[in-house]
């Protein structure tokens, strides 16, 4: 299973989005919004004119393998393509039909330890062929919070606490050199983490969900808190490390968890969270069908894991048929099946 596609589906990237409080076109211009989420990861939002056929969105080839995922509402099956210097995602589009388009990145944002700052470095634009010149408008969102001490080039002006907007003006979409945004600066909302591994095991049919994360702090300030987040209607059974239960406020209402940390988790230093809770039987973790479950690799964090695990203990019964094949497969009688992927 790929580490880099856990985090999200498709699907909830594109209610992400939606919720990135985008700025509102009237005329639904060709734009670009770039968003630093609270741990770390990097949403790009295009709108662009549709054409009549395929329409080829470029990023530079180096950020290849720091692309989580892609959607794109108007063409629910995108296309991905490397080339020499580019790669591009490839959506089908209708004249007059604009096409919204959201990646995802990760490890895009570094840490500077003598300076005390988070950097940035993203490409400003697309590159479409045939869509030629354009302005393009760029909107720059950042933890609320930042403080921006130095950003190239130069257009972009802070148009409001931890958001900079500005206009490319002219700029040839078609086959131009990307031209990037280099940012510098400080927030002590952002928590840049790496998830290093997480492990799940879900024992059905009672959907008992065990989850262990260990978590990476990469740089910045020190974490006294993590916000997590459960399927709405989840039951809350225990947070804890290594040591024992920790301190939390649930909602379960909203799914909504804000764990306090034993001791604030430093730069460069590893903490382990366990949450366990009983799913609902409809959620984006299982759902539940004409005796069959669909079971989806799931984060309580918006972010990523290198390394994800799936145990699923089913008590009671024992499985006609699955998809797909499991690395490991046992019974352990007298009621007991096990399966396991990764």
């Amino acid at each position: 299973m790929n580490g880099k596609a856990v985090a999200l589906s498709a699907a909830l990237i594109i209610l992400i989005a939606l919720a990135l409080g985008i700025p509102c076109y009237s005329s639904q211009q060709p734009h670009r919004i770039i968003e630093v989420n609270e741990y770390g990861l990097v949403y790009v939002y295009d709108v662009l004119p549709g054409v009549n056929g395929e329409l080829r969105i470029g990023f530079p080839k180096s950020l290849v393998r720091n692309l989580v995922n892609y959607a794109c509402p108007e063409d629910p099956n995108p296309e991905l393509k490397v080339e020499e210097d580019a790669f591009f995602i490839i959506v089908d589009s209708k004249p007059g039909q604009p096409i919204h388009l959201t990646t995802i990145f990760r490890d895009v944002i570094s840490w500077d330890p003598r300076r005390g700052a988070f950097g940035l470095d993203m490409p400003l634009h697309p590159r479409v062929p045939g869509l030629g010149k354009a302005d393009y408008p760029v909107t720059v969102k950042l933890p609320r919070d930042s403080e921006v001490l130095e950003v190239s080039p130069g257009f972009l002006n802070q148009s409001e606490k931890g958001t900079l907007f500005g206009v490319l003006e002219g700029v040839d979409l078609s086959g131009a050199d990307f031209q990037r945004l280099k940012l510098s600066f400080t927030s002590n909302l952002l928590k840049l983490v790496d998830i290093r591994s997480a492990d799940m095991e879900l024992k059905l049919p009672d959907r008992l969900v065990t989850l262990n994360m260990r978590i990476l702090n990469l740089g910045g300030s020190s974490i006294g808190q993590l916000n997590l987040r459960l399927p709405k209607g989840s039951k809350l059974i225990d947070v804890r490390d290594s040591l024992g239960s920790l301190s939390r406020k649930y909602d379960e209402e909203t799914g909504g968890l804000r764990v306090s940390l034993r001791q604030p988790l430093v730069a460069r230093s590893l903490t382990t969270i366990i949450v366990s809770f009983q799913a609902p039987s409809e959620s984006d973790l299982m759902r539940v069908s004409d005796g069959s479950f669909t079971v989806s690799p799931y984060l309580p964090i918006n972010s990523t894991a290198w390394l994800y695990r799936i145990k699923i203990v089913l008590v009671g019964g024992e499985p006609s048929s699955w998809n797909p094949e499991p690395i490991e497969f046992k019974r352990e009688y007298p009621d007991k099946t096990i399966l396991a992927y990764r």
